[in-house]
C-alpha cells in the first residue's frame, strides 16, 4: 500500500523541472474524465488494460466533444489551442 507520506517523498526528491508534469499528472486524477469511453481503459501503472465490464464505443460520434461553437471556423479553434498554450493552459 502506497501512503501519502510516501507519495510525499516521491515528490520531493523530483527535480525542480519535473514538479510541473508531476502537478498535473495528480490533477488529472482528481478529475473525472471528460472524453466518453475512457473508463474502457484501466489506469493501472505502467499499461493500459481493457476492461471487458466497459462496452467499447460503437459510434465515433459519442466522442464528439461539445466545447466549441459548431459556427466557428477550424482555424478560429486552433489559433484558441497555440494561444492556450502560449499562455501555460492545457489543451
Amino acid at each position: 500500500m502506497v501512503t501519502k507520506e510516501h507519495l510525499r517523498q516521491l515528490v520531493d526528491a523530483l527535480p525542480d523541472e519535473s514538479r510541473t508534469a508531476a502537478a498535473r499528472l495528480l490533477e488529472s486524477l482528481l478529475r473525472p474524465s471528460v472524453v466518453p469511453g475512457a473508463e474502457f481503459f484501466d489506469a493501472a501503472p505502467g499499461k493500459a488494460v481493457l476492461r471487458p465490464d466497459v462496452s467499447p464505443i460503437n459510434d465515433i460520434d459519442e466522442l464528439r466533444g461539445d466545447f466549441w461553437p459548431a459556427d466557428e471556423e477550424p482555424d478560429a479553434f486552433v489559433n484558441a489551442v497555440w494561444a492556450w498554450r502560449r499562455q501555460g493552459g492545457q489543451a
